[in-house]
């Protein structure tokens, strides 16, 4: 399960359905969903040789970053991008390079990010409630 910095977790699974967020106050909030292991290979189709910025079509999916080289994945503004709700990203670090998330100029990004340790994972989530604020998980 996923870990975002300062919150307790929690884990839902129903039937096919599985859910990672976090609890705040009394409020739940899911940060990513996969109906069935199908749908997570699916989204095993974007591979990362080189630093670059974020896009749309990165929202759900997987990017697998294999370098000798560092990668950095920028996250420009919700107006340059067009980022609405709760988009979430994650990056798999495949090779030696390490990977890390970036904010680009107006973008926060809460939480450590530190880059994973190689064959690691590491995950943002857009705040719908705020803008150009991201989390990391």
């Amino acid at each position: 399960m996923a870990l975002v910095r300062g919150q307790p977790q929690f884990n839902i699974e129903t039937n096919d359905k599985r859910s990672i967020g976090y609890e705040a106050g009394s409020r739940r909030v899911a940060i990513a969903s996969v109906d069935t292991i199908g749908a997570i290979q699916a989204e095993l189709s974007s591979s990362v040789g080189a630093s670059r910025l974020a896009t749309l079509d990165d929202v759900g999916d997987l990017l697998v970053c294999n370098s000798s080289s560092a990668i950095a994945i920028t996250i420009n503004s919700d107006t340059t991008v067009g980022w609405s709700g709760a988009a979430s990203i994650v990056a798999y670090r495949d090779g030696a390079g390490a990977v890390t998330f970036v904010a680009g100029s107006g973008v926060n990004i809460r939480g450590d990010l530190s880059t994973p340790a190689q064959y690691g994972f590491k995950g943002i989530c857009r705040i719908p409630t705020k803008s150009n604020e991201w989390a990391v998980f």
